[in-house]
């Protein structure tokens, strides 16, 4: 059986490398198309796909073959002419790699593996009039319940969705969450705590930054001038997004003068970002809570940020540990080593959520203003209601932020203890269970699919 994998930027990996390596396993005739045609010094260049760099690379890898296509043009055309029998994987349907006459002549099976909600919001990007009949897809969701919350969107935001999504036009195969494979659950925590260098006899808090992006508030001034208000005028470094760059650097004192005075100017029209400019309902205070917490209950404060984003300075001060990260580690990734050697995980409306709950972590979520969900299709995948992604009492506790800084400092960890029946059940809606993995499930599909 032929399945050629597509790696759009270096983190496909973080999706795509447990089936990757389960396919190699079954000695399936495996391929990887690296797209070359993105930037390497662009916003995303820290992300390009070069085939050095990826885990599964001949010569260690004898079966499994990587190509590089520099051109969009070129991948399509290699696309629609491979042999019949192939099957095609990606993050994205087929439409975001083909034009609707190429479509047209594509004769093999196209599989989408979820990647979050985004595998549902992205489809907004096809125009419904281009759609082509005939085409065989699988979609690869999560969870029978992760789908249905999916068709649920449809129904509001986008109907064309829940057709594209629904037999005849495509099969469905709920296999659980492929970045969470039991591989995770084996690794050595001796040797992670060793490679970060976590002294004996401490246990790990892991706090993930606020992700601090005004470029995507654009538009939606209620949402740049929390952000101002809460991170914006604590931010001192900027994140350097270069191919083959992995660090953050400290903007000139000019510049962050310049950048503070506008972020006031932006606070000051808002009476809610003034609200919490005044009350001091900030990352800074946010942090200095968790330090708080960390000294009372003997725990190393770890910090790990996301390249694209910066985030506030007093993190840096306060944490016993920043793990910088370029996004080139996967199986596992940085993150998942982390999740691996951890008590407790805090986040801001995080999807690795579903990482930390999978490797037995309890996790708090941080409960900014709704100001943030500035549009419904955000707000309805940022729910907080209990049962969902980021409130699930007894694996995921949801924190409005003032009340987090003023109750958090006088908890023992103990409080947050996981429950595994919570657990259990929460796996069951949102990332699938353990065994047999999601990679096996995925292979087993496909060798079925192919002889039907």
């Amino acid at each position: 059986m032929n399945v050629v994998f597509l790696i759009v930027m270096m983190n496909s990996f973080r999706h795509l490398a447990p089936l990757i390596e389960e396919g190699i396993k079954r000695k399936h005739s495996i391929e990887c198309w690296h797209d070359y045609s993105v930037r390497r010094d662009g916003s995303k260049g820290y992300l390009f796909p070069d085939i050095e760099k990826a885990p599964f690379r001949e010569p260690h890898n004898p079966g499994i073959k990587s190509i590089a296509f520099h051109t969009k043009t070129e991948m399509a055309k290699a696309i629609i002419s491979h042999p019949n029998g192939t099957f095609f994987v990606s993050q994205y349907p087929i439409e975001f790699f083909l034009s609707p006459q190429h479509v047209n002549e594509f004769k093999n099976t196209w599989c989408t593996v979820m990647h979050v909600h985004d595998s549902f919001l992205e489809l907004k990007r096809i125009n419904p009039e281009d759609l082509q009949p005939g085409i065989k897809k699988l979609f690869f969701p999560y969870t029978a319940h992760y789908a249905n919350l999916g068709l649920q969107y449809f129904d509001k935001f986008l109907p064309f969705g829940k057709k594209y999504f629904s037999e005849p036009e495509t099969k469905l195969f709920p296999i659980g969450c492929p970045i969470l494979d039991p591989k995770l659950l084996q690794l050595s925590k001796a040797a992670i705590r060793k490679k970060y260098n976590i002294p004996e006899g401490k246990n790990i808090l892991l706090y993930l930054p606020f992700t601090f992006n005004f470029d995507a508030a654009k538009g939606h001034r209620q949402s740049i001038a929390w952000q101002a208000a809460f991170a914006g005028i604590h931010i001192k470094r900027k994140a350097l997004k270069k191919f083959n760059s992995n660090t953050f650097k400290i903007d000139p004192f000019y510049k962050r003068i310049s950048k503070r005075l506008s972020y006031f100017k932006t606070i000051f029209t808002d009476t809610q970002a003034c609200k919490w400019f005044i009350n001091t309902w900030n990352e800074p205070a946010v942090i200095n809570t968790i330090r708080t917490f960390c000294n009372r209950n003997n725990l190393h404060l770890v910090v790990k940020p996301r390249i694209k984003f910066d985030f506030s300075e007093e993190v840096y001060r306060k944490a016993d540990l920043v793990v910088d990260d370029d996004e080139s580690q996967y199986f596992p990734s940085k993150l998942q080593e982390l999740f691996c050697i951890c008590d407790l995980s805090i986040g801001y409306f995080t999807t690795a959520v579903l990482e930390s709950v999978y490797c037995d972590v309890p996790h708090i979520n941080l409960h900014y203003p709704d100001t943030l969900s500035y549009n419904p299709h955000r707000k309805f995948w940022y729910s907080a209601q209990q049962g969902s992604l980021f409130s699930f009492k007894g694996a995921v506790w949801d924190m409005h932020i003032p009340n987090f800084i003023k109750e958090f400092p006088k908890k023992e960890i103990a409080h947050y203890n996981m429950a595994p029946d919570k657990r259990y059940t929460y796996m069951q809606t949102y990332t699938g269970l353990e065994q047999p993995s999601t990679a096996e499930k995925f292979f087993s599909i496909l060798e079925q699919e192919a002889i039907s």
